[in-house]
């Protein structure tokens, strides 16, 4: 679950990921509107990187590579890339 607060701590937004989702790290695209986030899900070995529109809590995978991702990385052009550990 991630908590997100608004500046003057009134607003509270709580996004989930899926029961028994590990996160990893987060980042924030530079528009504000997103979050990215290193997620295991339950029962898998590896980290993917996920995209989470914050006003809708939806959530995509954006990168699976067959090993964890480390770091989340948000580029000008509004997309996403993960750095290697």
């Amino acid at each position: 679950m991630i908590a997100i607060m608004s500046r003057q701590g009134r607003q509270r937004c709580n996004l989930s990921l899926g029961a028994g989702a590990s996160l990893g790290k987060l980042a924030w695209t530079l528009d504000g509107k997103k979050l990215l986030v290193t997620c295991r899900d339950k029962g898998s070995p590896w980290f993917v990187l996920k995209e989470v529109d914050v006003m809708s809590g939806r959530h995509r995978t954006v990168a699976s590579l067959g090993g964890s991702v480390e770091t989340p990385v948000p580029l000008a052009d509004g997309r996403s890339c993960s750095r290697p550990p």
